[in-house]
């Protein structure tokens, strides 16, 4: 092993690197792992031709998204048939534990050939030496470019796609019928003014002034944590420098005037009660909130936890910005698949793997998961399939990717954190919601020197 991987997994190991998870249900929206140590050299890649004609194993390690196994094991057995020459042997590896395992065995010649990270992983996990870039032989860089959503765009690194999306999710919102006709709202929210005002008629107390019904409900450890940066996007405020080096959410006036309309929703408007409950997806459908924004993955747990809620989805709300591109703009995540460096060591394998990954993102294989885990395809050609227009949950989430972009995590979980303390700050601990912008762009900007320190 060389010097500087010994040294990468020590400090791994010494660091205790953990994946947060974003939500209950494994893995909606889980939150990226710490950021790894960065590896003072990546592996040398070969070239994809086979060197041989015998038969190459793929280690595949994937997250256990749920419903996830049923459809793996079809388009396993489809892969392999279409290919005799390669054999894919699957494993599930826990999201807690899973930038930890990759950071231990990879550096090493060892672990997974094609792997399932969070997009907001890929920065540090290309930057550390961990990914190998699809094989251009395989799946050229236009032909990716021409095939994916633009929200794969931040998987690009040296003009080379090191990831590609599993699917995609965008935001839109979420809304209870029932509460709506209760309280005399005839009109579904279209922008974030109609919807404050919704919330406000929405919100329930029983007579000693206690929530019973939170009309929007506010949590920064969930989704809050990702819809505030968008909502100062809608305001037409940047969040950062051109070059994404520089932290500049707290410069203008339109940035400072989101960020307190937002906190405000708690603070002001008491629409929401911090801490009511950890999932803001459970809350509203065991009918403890009247409103959130959510990802699609929300449809598929209401389905098997409250089947007979009276709910409805719209489109992502619009904010004040003149721009209609950024009124409208909505954030898009994902899960990826990608190809490690240790695959890339040996030229059959680099091959193979890059093969399972481009068969991953085919149309006949993402018609065959993307329905079961509840999410949108990653790629173009579906984005008009019945089977994703007709459903009329779905559709919300499909109007709104034209005005999705994703953002680009150099340490998605620093990174969040840093924002879920904004939200304490200001929602529990009473803090001035401008100088807690300040407070969180000192400390956003120290994560970005660090990532980007030579």
């Amino acid at each position: 092993m060389k010097r500087s991987s010994i040294i990468f997994v020590v400090l791994v190991m010494v660091l205790g690197i953990a994946v947060i998870a974003c939500a209950p249900v494994a893995p909606a929206a889980p939150a990226a792992p710490s950021a790894p140590a960065q590896a003072t050299s990546a592996p040398a890649q070969a070239t994809s031709a086979p060197s041989s004609t015998e038969p190459v194993t793929v280690e595949f390690w994937y997250i256990p998204f749920t419903n996830w196994d049923t459809a793996l094991n079809k388009i396993i057995a489809d892969f392999e048939a279409a290919n005799p020459g390669i054999k894919i042997n699957a494993t599930q590896v826990p999201y807690e534990d899973f930038t930890t395992k990759v950071a231990t065995t990879v550096p090493t010649g060892q672990g997974p050939d094609v792997l399932t990270p969070y997009h907001g992983w890929i920065a540090q996990y290309q930057k550390s030496g961990f990914l190998a870039p699809i094989a251009e032989d395989v799946a050229s860089t236009s032909q990716l470019k021409e095939q994916l959503v633009d929200a794969a765009d931040v998987l690009v690194f040296d003009d080379k796609y090191y990831a590609v999306p599993f699917y995609i999710m965008d935001y839109a919102l979420y809304y209870n019928k029932d509460f709506f006709a209760a309280a005399g709202i005839d009109k579904v929210p279209t922008t974030w003014l109609e919807l404050r005002d919704a919330a406000i008629k929405c919100t329930q107390r029983d007579a000693d002034g206690k929530m019973v019904v939170n009309g929007y409900y506010q949590l920064f450890s969930q989704q809050d944590h990702i819809i505030w940066k968008n909502l100062l996007l809608q305001y037409g405020a940047p969040l950062f420098s051109d070059d994404q080096k520089k932290v500049v959410w707290n410069t203008t006036q339109e940035g400072k005037d989101a960020w307190t309309w937002f906190t405000d929703l708690t603070t002001k408007d008491k629409v929401s009660q911090p801490n009511f409950n950890d999932s803001a997806y459970a809350a509203f459908y065991t009918k403890q909130a009247c409103m959130i924004i959510a990802g699609p993955q929300v449809i598929g747990q209401i389905k098997s936890q409250a089947p007979d809620l009276n709910y409805g989805t719209a489109p992502m709300v619009s904010g004040p910005a003149q721009d209609e591109a950024a009124a409208r703009h909505n954030i898009a995540q994902y899960w990826s698949f990608a190809v490690t460096s240790k695959a890339a060591q040996d030229p059959a394998r680099y091959a193979a793997a890059s093969k399972f990954v481009n068969f991953l993102i085919s149309e006949q294989a993402v018609k065959t998961y993307s329905p079961i885990i509840g999410a949108l395809p990653p790629i173009k050609s579906l984005m008009s399939d019945p089977l994703y227009t007709d459903d009329p949950y779905l559709k919300a989430f499909i109007d709104g990717l034209p005005f999705a972009s994703a953002l680009f995590w150099v340490d998605e979980q620093g990174e969040r954190q840093v924002a879920i303390d904004m939200g304490d700050k200001v929602l529990i601990n009473g803090e001035d919601p401008t100088q807690v912008l300040d407070w969180g762009a000192t400390q956003e900007q120290k994560i970005l020197d660090n990532y980007y320190a030579p």
